[in-house]
């Protein structure tokens, strides 16, 4: 069995140019937010691994700093606020992979082979589409994409969950008004919002609304 891939899913290395920093991904984490809070970006740019460093030299890093300014803040307070959580990927010999990650501080298998059922053709994959749908099964769903569809659809949910991360902090901020209805913006702009709506003694959102600036 091979190691392929270790990657954090904070995108944060422990080292700086100068001086080293402690190892632990939290503590990378803390730096980083406290870079952020402090106005420091050097210290901050100096926390990026290198490859994202390559693609986004120091200069064009400055500038999003200085135009993001109210909404990376916003972001670090919610990054401070969870347990990094680190991924693990393994490719057998027979090409198949097994992914592990942390949670609470422990390991756990989040992705075998043999978990889900491996369609042989076309009209069985349909098929299980289908019965994924039906049966409101994600892991069965995701299990049948390719590798890069199953990154840009995971990629898309995980924007939403940060927005819903937004939409909880702001309602709290707000105080929690309890009519039937409520928008409650995802950015500090505006342009996202989501309608929540009572129905009964339960809340469901209604709508997920991206206005025209």
């Amino acid at each position: 069995m091979k190691i392929v891939m270790l990657s954090f899913l904070v995108f944060i290395v422990a080292c700086t140019p100068k001086k080293r920093q402690p190892t632990g991904a939290d503590r990378a984490l803390q730096a980083y937010v406290a870079a952020v809070k402090q106005n420091h970006p050097k210290r901050a740019y100096a926390l990026l691994d290198e490859a994202l460093q390559k693609r986004v030299p120091y200069g064009r890093f400055v500038k999003k700093w200085k135009r993001n300014r109210k909404e990376l803040l916003f972001q670090v307070e919610q990054m401070g606020k969870r347990e990094p959580e680190v991924k693990l990927l393994y490719t057998l010999k027979s090409g198949e992979k097994i992914s592990l990650v942390t949670q609470e501080g422990a390991w756990r298998v989040d992705g075998a082979p043999g978990l889900y059922p491996t369609p042989t053709s076309p009209e069985q994959l349909l098929e299980l589409m289908v019965h994924a749908i039906d049966t409101m099964d994600f892991g069965l769903y995701v299990s049948l994409l390719s590798p890069a569809y199953r990154a840009t659809v995971l990629k898309a949910l995980k924007l939403k969950m940060q927005e819903l991360s937004k939409a909880r902090a702001r309602l709290k901020k707000s105080g929690g008004k309890t009519l039937d209805t409520t928008y409650i913006t995802l950015d500090i702009h505006g342009t996202k919002k989501i309608l929540l709506r009572r129905v009964g003694y339960s809340w469901v959102v209604d709508s997920w609304e991206i206005l025209s600036r």
